[in-house]
């Protein structure tokens, strides 16, 4: 199976719209999801960070679409449009392809399957997918479909095991895992704590040990190793923004309103650091 197709399936991940006017309300461009790339076999390792932004609409045979593009490593060399989206009420639908030409189009998802519920996707010979879980997990609904791939609403597939129709992958098949899910204004919709280290790029003679963060009262401190230009943002355990802001200096004074494990990225004179820290 071509990378192309397992990237599409993948992304087609996402959570979609009802008519062409819905889908620029429900999922705007610049709505991205970013994942990791890796080898399953003949054993694991890391290949690329992957984006894939909504940004445009289309329509094809009668039905409106979003674009969905894909860049590695924010490099827009790599930039290709390799998925069409659509939402019809409670089910999502997918076309893959690359340089135009479009496949037929795929049901990928119905948010009102139940549990329980058989689903048309061919597991093996004869057996097919079938819904074994449901919950909340960051504040929306998941279904877990035959412990293959989660699914969760607003957002698309999220890893689990692996991903949609990658289970059989063979030497050479590439896997991806979702690391987050964002709204233009790096609003997070979902977020893979375990794998945020990757994000971790381009920072240079500052780490995250060299910003301190302590709190006091109702308020966080975060204190550079230097004076510069910052940005900050906090988010909690389920991925949500609770704090923004930016100015100039050594100290970041946040609220501290939000209790538990939270997501520090500051961005210090154009070098971004990520910090796990913890709030009482």
């Amino acid at each position: 199976m071509r990378m192309v197709k397992f990237i599409a399936i993948i992304c087609c991940l996402f959570s979609v719209f009802d008519t062409a006017i819905a889908q620029d309300n429900i999922i705007p461009d610049g709505r991205k999801w970013i994942m990791r790339e890796y080898n399953a076999n003949p054993f694991i390792s890391f290949n690329n960070i992957v984006t894939c932004v909504v940004n445009g609409d289309t329509t094809l045979q009668g039905y409106a679409y979003k674009k969905v593009h894909f860049v590695k490593n924010n490099n827009a060399e790599t930039a290709d449009i390799s998925m069409l989206v659509r939402r019809d009420n409670s089910k999502i639908y997918r076309r893959y392809g690359t340089y135009g030409k479009w496949g037929a189009e795929e049901l990928v998802f119905d948010e009102n399957w139940q549990l329980g519920d058989t689903l048309p996707f061919l597991i093996a010979t004869d057996v097919y997918a079938r819904i074994i879980a449901t919950g909340e997990l960051q504040g929306r609904k998941y279904w877990n479909v035959s412990d293959w791939f989660t699914w969760l609403k607003g957002v698309g597939y999220i890893n689990t095991l692996m991903f949609f129709d990658t289970y059989s992958g063979t030497t050479g098949d590439n896997l991806y895992s979702l690391i987050c899910c964002v709204d233009p204004g790096n609003d997070t919709l979902y977020v893979n704590r375990d794998l945020l280290y990757l994000l971790e790029t381009g920072v240079e003679n500052i780490s995250a040990d060299e910003i301190s963060f302590t709190q006091q009262g109702g308020e966080c401190v975060v204190t550079l190793p230097c004076d510069a230009a910052w940005s900050a943002t906090l988010s909690n355990s389920a991925g949500v923004t609770v704090a923004r802001c930016s100015g100039e200096g050594s100290e970041i004074i946040l609220p501290a309103t939000s209790k538990g494990t939270h997501i520090l990225v500051v961005n210090a004179g154009g070098r971004v650091v990520k910090k796990k820290v913890f709030i009482k």
